[in-house]
């Protein structure tokens, strides 16, 4: 008798083994946090665009950027002498990153030659909005008052003057465009009163249209300005499954 009742005890347990798995919770610090959050979507030509921001399995940023479908690149505006904007903030904070200006020059801009081409200019801006549509035409101390150097890239230098509601750019004086070749895409850094205000990958119309994927580093300063992640690389992909387009910052490190 005390056979079978052993017997009958062992088959439970294996039975409750099998359909009953263990009620222990799980620590919640092992969950998987990794996935992509996204903003509402804007109109552009005939499409859509929204900003996204991704993390990995702590939760932690790792990409931010924006994601548009092909039917954005028809039919694109027209008739804006000063370009079109699209105004984005991101889904999910990733600080020093405040919101991001997309940006469509028809005809492109200064100077001739270089990027008086159909192109995008995609600003990750650093300022609070406000703040960034007070900077004025004649801010012309301001837009002088360089960062301390060791917070721009070794190798950039300032563009004259300055532009409302941006700031002065820096660009890499080596970038292909400069030497006769014809502009694809590059990086640009953005200040205003001694303070680092937007980074900006630019980039031509033409040079989407390839619906090419490719990443790039990104030329670091010796010293951080601000608090907060930044990104070693910046990319470009095209999926052909679903025929979108990512303009990304990647690899994020905090560098507080």
């Amino acid at each position: 008798m005390k056979s079978i009742l052993k017997i009958s005890v062992l088959t439970c347990l294996v039975i409750n083994l099998f359909l009953f798995p263990s009620c222990k919770e799980e620590d919640p610090g092992q969950a998987d946090l990794s996935g992509t959050v996204y903003s509402d979507p804007q109109s552009l030509g005939n499409g859509e665009v929204r900003s996204y921001v991704t993390k990995d399995e702590s939760g932690t940023p790792v990409s931010i950027g924006i994601e548009f479908n092909e039917a954005a690149l028809e039919n694109l505006p027209t008739g804006h002498a000063h370009g079109y904007s699209l105004l984005f903030e991101l889904p999910e904070a990733v600080p020093p990153f405040n919101h991001i200006s997309f940006d469509w020059n028809e005809h492109g801009h200064e100077p001739p030659g270089v990027y008086d081409v159909p192109h995008f200019d995609l600003h990750f801006y650093f300022m609070e909005l406000e703040a960034r549509m007070a900077i004025a035409a004649g801010d012309t101390v301001q837009f002088a008052n360089q960062p301390d150097a060791a917070y721009m890239p070794a190798a950039y230098i300032q563009l004259p003057g300055g532009v409302p509601a941006m700031g002065s750019h820096w660009i890499d004086p080596a970038t292909p465009e400069l030497h006769g070749t014809p502009f694809t895409y590059t990086m640009i850094y953005g200040s205003f009163d001694g303070k680092l205000t937007f980074i900006e990958p630019m980039f031509a119309l033409s040079y989407l249209q390839q619906k090419v994927t490719e990443h790039i580093d990104i030329p670091q300063p010796a010293s951080y300005q601000l608090g907060g992640y930044f990104p070693m690389t910046y990319g470009f992909h095209y999926r052909a499954d679903n025929g979108t387009y990512t303009i990304s910052l990647d690899e994020l490190v905090d560098r507080d």
